[in-house]
């Protein structure tokens, strides 16, 4: 058959046609002498591979709905702390703070255990976040309806410790006062808690017990100051449910109005503009530099 195909292959060419070596490939993948022969028990996944295979397996039975506990009437604990990135814009006319955030969660989730000695002595790993459990934590002030979330990797300890770290843009409604302007100092509140959950639950409590906005890693802004921050933790019921407690933890943020560049544009040339105003009053009437004064005035 080979010498066959060969024979009819140097015919073709010889006159002129051209022969595409993928066809002939598929017509007889032995004439370009590759194998396909594929042994499926050659291939060995790591450690860390196997891990998430027995993890994702153990999750694709119980589903990733439900709080990860063994049982039902256990509550799930969640740290939650706020990490201030950026303060991307503040609308003082629509009363919205635009901000880039780092949230911070820890909990237990008793589905992602496993023994290191049977698995490399591995003791964490990171798993893809809409695989598992996730709390839902959100900002109840919320001005945007589309919240803009990126649904990072956790970290998981071979004990069950979650740790998750997801970025997101908050636009959060914020009561402005402006009669200070320029300088005027704003406060605004970050109150989070679950949405579903009652306290039974889902406990919520501060992450690391911070009770503040951790600052460490924010990028200064042009325009404000920021001066104080603290966290509150409330236990509330709703007239839905007066039987079940919503913790919530509410984040304050007092920042200060820069006023450098308002003194520059605003406050400077309307001193100077009064002051030149009252130096024609001083300026005797028959005097031909009054006039034009009052000319560059107006």
């Amino acid at each position: 058959m080979d010498k066959h195909l060969a024979l009819l292959t140097g015919f073709l060419v010889l006159f002129g046609y051209k022969v595409n070596p993928v066809d002939a490939f598929l017509k007889n993948p032995q004439s370009l002498n590759i194998s396909m022969d594929y042994n499926a028990s050659q291939l060995t996944l790591s450690e860390e591979s196997r891990i998430s295979f027995h993890l994702m397996e153990r999750y694709k039975k119980v589903g990733n709905i439900a709080r990860p506990v063994e049982n039902a009437m256990k509550t799930v604990k969640v740290e939650f702390g706020l990490a201030l990135i950026q303060i991307l814009d503040f609308d003082e006319t629509n009363q919205v703070l635009t901000t880039n955030v780092w949230k911070r969660y820890i909990w237990l989730d008793e589905i992602l255990r496993w023994n290191p000695s049977e698995f490399g002595n591995i003791s964490n790993i990171r798993l893809p976040a809409p695989k598992i459990w996730t709390p839902d934590i959100v900002l109840y002030n919320n001005a945007d309806t589309q919240e803009k979330q990126h649904l990072e990797s956790v970290t998981v300890a071979h004990f069950g410790l979650v740790r998750w770290i997801p970025p997101a843009i908050y636009k959060s409604s914020c009561q402005i006062e402006m009669r200070n302007f320029p300088f005027d100092t704003q406060t605004c509140f970050f109150k989070f808690g679950s949405w579903v959950y009652d306290g039974h639950k889902l406990d919520l409590v501060f992450y690391e017990g911070r009770d503040d906005v951790d600052l460490r890693e924010y990028v200064e802004s042009s325009e404000w100051n920021v001066v104080y921050t603290s966290a509150k933790r409330n236990v509330r019921t709703y007239p839905c449910c007066d039987d079940e407690p919503y913790p919530d933890l509410t984040f304050r943020l007092t920042v200060k109005r820069k006023t450098a560049f308002y003194m520059y544009v605003l406050i400077l040339p309307s001193v100077m503009l009064s002051f030149l105003t009252l130096v024609l009053f001083w300026i005797p009437p028959q005097r031909p530099d009054r006039t034009s004064l009052g000319k560059f005035l107006d």
